[in-house]
């Protein structure tokens, strides 16, 4: 793309920018809309954060294998 075509379309870019319809501020349902659903959002997952890294320590005994394991790997090691 050529440096001329490049300052064409960010001028059509700000044209359509420049077009576009004042937005008008949020009306109050909409605010209680949005709070509720961010709040619920970041409210399930701190609860989801918080059951999950305060579980409670987990035995030992469950993650020792046996310890006779025969790897064969000892045998003709030449």
């Amino acid at each position: 793309m050529m440096l001329h075509e490049s300052i064409n379309l960010a001028a059509a870019a700000w044209a359509v920018i420049a077009q576009a319809p004042i937005l008008k501020p949020p009306t109050p349902i909409g605010w209680t809309i949005m709070i509720v659903s961010v709040g619920s959002v970041l409210s399930l997952t701190a609860f989801c954060l918080v059951r999950v890294l305060s579980l409670p320590p987990v035995e030992e005994e469950y993650l020792k294998g046996p310890l006779e394991i025969d790897t064969r790997d000892t045998e003709d090691a030449d």
